[in-house]
């Protein structure tokens, strides 16, 4: 009968903190039914088999990301291309004169045409 007594005591006086943490457990409950679970997993569904659609594009070589990604060659062809157009943008800047002449008794420049870039992102040394 002690510890009976003992117990009811301890509810009594904790009374408040019982009845603040049933309200809390009751408002995260509500929440929780309200949050329309089913409908958010559904349209976490349906974006996981867009995005695996993607990725089976992105992999498949037939289309213009999946051979940027697996052919080998291409990616160099296309770096090489862009070390082309570097050079020969660094040479238009270099000697203007040799592609653009305004002058009409003006003295073409005869200098020898860059065959490397300025600055060379690959790593390899350019013209200095």
């Amino acid at each position: 009968m002690n510890h009976v007594e003992s117990i009811t005591g301890n509810l009594e006086k904790n009374n408040g903190k019982i009845d603040s943490s049933l309200s809390n457990v009751q408002k995260a409950t509500k929440q929780l039914a309200d949050a329309e679970i089913a409908q958010t997993i559904e349209t976490m569904k349906k974006t996981m088999a867009q995005l695996e659609q993607t990725i089976a594009k992105v992999n498949n070589p037939n289309g213009t990301i999946g051979a940027l990604l697996n052919e080998r060659k291409l990616y160099d062809e296309l770096r090489q291309t862009n070390r082309s157009l570097t050079t020969l943008l660094d040479d238009l800047k270099t000697h203007p004169k040799r592609y653009v002449n305004v002058s009409v008794f003006g003295k073409k420049d005869k200098s020898v045409p860059l065959t490397a870039p300025l600055f060379d992102s690959t790593g390899t040394k350019g013209n200095q």
